[in-house]
């Protein structure tokens, strides 16, 4: 007499039981770690709100930028014509933009020429700088001597030249 009986049915209960008391006993586990860390550190405090404002800089401070020159200028100190896309742009205190605003309506023209001559008749060394460190002091000296100081900080009107040019082609 033959019994039907198959060897599966046993190992997995078996196997069923041992992975559900691992789970369970993870879990046990578990809920007694938060337990024993909320009695060692105590209970989470309440959150409280920062009282920060949100303070304006003062005028002096925040600084804008005036386009003066975007044109394409030459330089032929080397004996080889180039052609350099240039565009400068000064910055300056937001309290005295209006002020140069009206003086550039003034004399623009003749500041843009200084520019260019300024260009043109720069060394080749210093439009090859990285960051045009000298024609940017140039620039700013220049405006210093034609604008003048700030009535407000005492400081150069102008805070600083920003000049953005490329490398420069050759021209025949």
């Amino acid at each position: 007499m033959r019994t039907e009986y198959t060897e599966d049915t046993k190992p997995r209960a078996g196997r069923r039981r041992w992975l559900t008391r691992a789970a369970v006993t993870t879990a046990i586990l578990e809920v007694a770690a938060a337990a024993g860390l909320l009695f060692i550190f105590g209970t989470p405090g309440g959150a409280i709100a920062d009282d920060l404002e949100f303070v304006q800089a003062p005028v002096e401070q925040i600084m804008i930028e005036i386009p003066l020159l975007d044109e394409r200028l030459q330089n032929r100190q080397s004996g080889l014509t180039r052609v350099y896309d240039v565009e400068v742009v000064i910055q300056v205190a937001a309290g005295d933009a209006t002020s140069l605003r009206e003086e550039l309506s003034r004399c623009g023209h003749e500041l843009r020429a200084e520019l260019v001559h300024g260009w043109r008749s720069a060394d080749p060394a210093h439009l090859d700088e990285p960051s045009l460190e000298t024609m940017s002091r140039r620039y700013e000296d220049l405006m210093l001597d034609r604008f003048g100081r700030s009535s407000i900080t005492g400081g150069p009107l102008v805070h600083r030249a920003i000049i953005i040019s490329g490398t420069g082609f050759p021209v025949e």
